[in-house]
Formats: C-alpha cells, structure tokens, sequence
C-alpha cells in the first residue's frame, strides 16, 4: 500500500525489542535531516532563509556541529547570528528590558530541523493508525510490542483518527498495550530498588539491571 512515506520503516521498528518503536523511527527520520542541511541544503536559498528565521535549538546545533561540514554550519551559524542582531532592540528601562526579554526568549524557541521532524513524524504516527486497520499483520506487531515513550503515545493517540471508524478499537489497542508494558517496567523498577536490600544481594537481577536507563527513556523519550 502506498501512504507516501517509508511503511518499511514503521514495520522494521516494530519488529525490533524496544522500549519504543518510534523513538527509533525519530532517530532515523532525524539523522536524514541533519544530514541533509550538512549537505545540498546548506547553499539553497529557502534552507538558508528558514535558518535564519528559525534557526536550531542546542541539540541540533550540537549534531550539525558534529558533522563533517563545518563550514557549512559556520555559514548558517553566521547567518542566523546577523538575524537575531536585527532583531535586538535597544533597552533604556526594565520596561523595555522585559519585552526584549521575551523577543529573545520567542526567537531561541524555534527550531528548522524540530519544525521539519515534527511534519515528517506527524505522518508516521497518522500511517501507524491507517496500517493498523489496512495491514492485517500489523495488528499483532503493535500489539505484541513492548509499547511507546510516553511522548509518542500521547502523540499516537493524538492522531488516532488517521484510523478512520476503527479509530476506538487502535486507541483500546494502544491503551492495553501501553498499560501492560508501563507496569512490566514498574515491577522491573521495584525490583532494581529492592535489590539494595542486603537480603536480595544473592538474587537475580532478572531484566531489572537496566530498568533505570529504560524507565527514564520511556518516560522521556529519545
């Protein structure tokens, strides 16, 4: 079935043992931006113009920073920085102070690389709801997972009525889904605190050794 992205992305993560399937999807979607505002991108004129309007929040410029194109990341970096100058007024009073205050703090909110995950991942999660009554293996997969980040769920439920008129029979899916794999996580949690117990030195860890790292990612997302 053709739903205009990559459905072979969406059955691959499922298909992984993880805490979040599209935690993993993200991760993919994201590096192929990155890369492609390390690349071609860095010299179009509509990439440069979205740069400079929007910029990159700390954890993009890290990335862009970390690639090979460094000159590419000064140009933008240069670019964006003679745009936030422009847009520095002059402050004379605490008056004055605070609404340059709350200009800066709007024009570092935004991000052009968020702002283009966000569209692409907007589809993923409106695509995992149509496969979802379309696919007839997809039911058991998602079903079978070991659920979503908490972020993502919200974000699946929030686009559930991709689903159409099976939309309550996805979102009851979800919800089962969800509520059995946050409670496999609570009890691995409970048992990695009780471990610390002197009684329970000698015993198992079980899948308790990471629950830490899983519970925070879960909660939080990538």
């Amino acid at each position: 079935m053709n739903y205009h992205i990559d459905t072979a992305l969406i059955w691959e993560a499922f298909r992984t043992d993880c805490e979040c399937p599209l935690c993993q999807i993200y991760d993919i979607v994201n590096q192929r931006v990155v890369e492609q505002f390390t690349t071609e991108a860095v010299m179009e004129d509509s990439a440069r113009t979205k740069v400079n309007r929007l910029g990159f929040c700390a954890d993009h410029f890290r990335q862009l920073f970390e690639g090979q194109n460094k000159l590419g990341i000064a140009l933008q970096t240069s670019t964006r920085l003679q745009t936030l100058r422009r847009e520095m007024a002059g402050v004379r009073n605490a008056r004055e102070a605070r609404k340059e205050a709350e200009r800066l703090k709007k024009a570092l909110s935004t991000c052009v690389l968020c702002e283009l995950n966000d569209f692409n991942m907007k589809r993923y999660f409106q695509t995992v709801a149509q496969m979802y009554v379309k696919e007839p293996e997809f039911p058991p997969l998602l079903e079978g997972s070991k659920g979503f980040c908490l972020k993502h769920y919200a974000a699946l439920l929030e686009y559930s009525g991709a689903a159409g008129l099976q939309a309550k029979n996805y979102v009851t899916a979800l919800r089962e889904v969800e509520e059995r794999n946050l409670e496999r996580l609570q009890k691995e949690l409970n048992w990695f605190c009780d471990k610390f117990d002197y009684r329970n030195s000698d015993k198992p860890w079980g899948n308790s050794k990471d629950a830490v790292i899983r519970t925070i990612r879960k909660i939080q997302g990538n």
